[in-house]
């Protein structure tokens, strides 16, 4: 069983399943992503593969699917270059 476009459990006849890895070859999980079609859209994370589930639809037709880039979240808190404390990491402390 997969979703449909609007990511609600179902089966159909036509599927299509994405996944997203990094170069090297490991799955990227839990990676927001949009999928949109002529019917509909949704959006989800990935599973523990890093693939969307199968999206079912009952006539073949145009499918996107891209990850959401700015909902990419790092393990450890990120700094900026030159400063050791995780909160100072807005704006530009170095302007004049």
């Amino acid at each position: 069983m997969g979703i449909d476009i609007q990511g609600l459990p179902h089966v159909d006849e036509y599927d299509e399943k994405f996944a997203f890895h990094l170069p090297c070859g490991t799955p990227i999980v839990g990676q927001s992503y949009h999928a949109k079609s002529s019917i509909g859209e949704h959006a989800s994370k990935t599973t523990s593969d890093g693939a969307t589930p199968s999206i079912y639809t009952s006539s073949p037709q145009p499918l996107q699917v891209a990850p959401v880039w700015h909902a990419f979240s790092s393990p450890v808190p990120m700094t900026r270059p030159g400063s050791s404390n995780p909160s100072n990491n807005k704006g530009d402390n170095n302007a004049g």
